[in-house]
Parts: C-alpha cells; sequence; structure tokens
C-alpha cells in the first residue's frame, strides 16, 4: 500500500523476531499437543499489525503444523474409534469455518481483537487449568454423533474467526 508506514513483518528486525518466536513457539506446541495458534495469534498480530492478517497467517501456519502433527505422530495409528470421531467433527466444522469468515468481514478490527483475546485467554486457562483424561471405549450412539457434529460446527465457526 503506497503511503502506509511498514508494519514490523516488512523490516529485516520483524523477520528475524518472528523466526525467534516461530522456533519459541513450536517447541512450545510440540511439549503441550497442541497446534500453536494461541501461541502464534499475539505474536502474528504484534508483526503483522493486521488482525485479519494475522488470522489468515495463523490459520495457514495452522493447517500446516497440522498436517506435520498427522505425520510425525503418526495419527493413522490410533485407535479406529479415535480416528472415527475425529472424522465426525469435519462435517460440522467446514459450513461453521465458513459462517466465521463471513462473520469476521462484519466485525468492526477492535471487537475482532477483543474476541480474539477472549478465545485466547479461555483456551489459555483451559490448558492450564484442565487435563483432559484420555478416554476410554466410545460409543457411536445418537447423542455421541450429534455432539460430535455440534462440537466440530462450533469449532469451525470459532476457527473461521
Amino acid at each position: 500500500m503506497a503511503g502506509s508506514l511498514p508494519s514490523l513483518a516488512d523490516r529485516r528486525l520483524g523477520l528475524w523476531i518472528g523466526g525467534l518466536f516461530g522456533f519459541l513457539i513450536g517447541l512450545l506446541s510440540g511439549f503441550t499437543g497442541v497446534g500453536g495458534g494461541e501461541y502464534r495469534a499475539p505474536v502474528l498480530l504484534a508483526l503483522l499489525g493486521r488482525v485479519r492478517w494475522a488470522i489468515a497467517t495463523n490459520l495457514l501456519i495452522g493447517a500446516i503444523v497440522a498436517t506435520f502433527n498427522v505425520v510425525f505422530r503418526q495419527a493413522w495409528n490410533l485407535p479406529l474409534e479415535y480416528l472415527i470421531l475425529g472424522l465426525l467433527l469435519v462435517p460440522g466444522n467446514l459450513p461453521g469455518a465458513y459462517l466465521g469468515a463471513v462473520a469476521t468481514r462484519r466485525i468492526s478490527p477492535k471487537a475482532l481483537k477483543g474476541l480474539l483475546a477472549g478465545i485466547l485467554v479461555i483456551t489459555g486457562l483451559r490448558l492450564i487449568l484442565f487435563e483432559v483424561p484420555v478416554g476410554g471405549l466410545i460409543s457411536f450412539d445418537s447423542v455421541t454423533v450429534s455432539m460430535a457434529l455440534a462440537l466440530g460446527f462450533g469449532l469451525g465457526v470459532l476457527s473461521g474467526l
């Protein structure tokens, strides 16, 4: 854009900072078993300066990280019930992500920053306060399937935002 001030990412220092934080975030994500989006978002926002660019970049990096997680953690070796449950999240996730992306265009950048901050705080608290127990056998009754589809939709909306 002509006449606008360059963001931190446009400068060499920003690239070094981004690379350093990227390494540290990747390391932390590997230890905690999450994709790292909750750690990357504030750094990307500081580097890029625009909330929509930070969100789009975070989603792209998240897709790459998720692909690596599937490969390196050998997800195909999980019990079949877990794979089926994970696949049940997909049909609701895709339209939810679309709805979230459409809603993002209608929300002011200030409100979007507040929403993103709230999601990050809630996610951080969940990681700190609650340990998710390893489940046993999964029954695929109508309640479980419905909950998986609804959860997939809700997560899709959040990721689209």
